[in-house]
């Protein structure tokens, strides 16, 4: 899978929606970053964690897409400038039908669920970092 171009094809996917939102979106690789993966999986999973950086992030906020490669394996960070998750709720954002208590508690609390059986499936793993009002970092680590 080429990577840089998932990174892009995904980002292009989600322009309109950013746009109309006002949501400035980004994305970076540099080019040639490839592994050895599932790509409709590998879509699936950036795609649920873009659109809930997009639905998390305020007009003038900003989301980014970004891949590279490091001693770990190869990464891709979806950020974003929205509302934060509490540090009570990190631990169990990745629960089945946990719903956080603050702004971010919408939807069924599947999605992030399903998008770390997905990564583990293919060898990886996701995790996230936030800080309330601040943004919000989820990272998709997989194996080369």
């Amino acid at each position: 899978v080429d990577l840089t171009e998932l990174v892009g094809l995904i980002a292009d996917s989600f322009s309109r929606e950013a746009h109309e939102k006002g949501v400035n979106l980004s994305h970076s690789a540099a080019p040639g970053l490839e592994i050895n993966t599932d790509p409709d999986r590998l879509r699936q999973v950036l795609s649920n964690l873009a659109q809930n950086a997009l639905e998390h992030t305020p007009p003038g906020g900003s989301v980014s897409l970004t891949a590279r490669i490091d001693a770990r394996g190869a990464l891709v960070e979806v950020a974003d400038t929205g509302s934060g998750i509490h540090p009570g709720d990190l631990p169990h954002v990745f629960d089945r039908f946990y719903r956080s208590r603050g702004p971010a508690g919408s939807g069924l609390g599947l999605g992030l669920a399903i998008s770390r059986e997905l990564a583990r499936a293919l060898g990886g793993d996701v995790s996230v970092s936030s800080e309330p009002g601040k943004g919000t970092t989820f990272v998709v680590n997989l194996p080369l």
